[in-house]
């Protein structure tokens, strides 16, 4: 899965979403990010 996290957009691929940014350190910051097929999802 692909997490993004919202302070910095920092990009990464685990299979679970982490507490913290591995790269900010903000806590409770991340997401699961947004793919193309998510975009268009939303569009419909």
């Amino acid at each position: 899965m692909r997490i993004e996290c919202t302070k910095c957009q920092y990009v990464l691929d685990k299979p679970d979403i982490p507490r913290r940014c591995p790269y900010c350190s903000a806590e409770g910051s991340m997401r699961k990010a947004k793919i193309a097929q998510d975009l268009i999802d939303e569009s419909e």
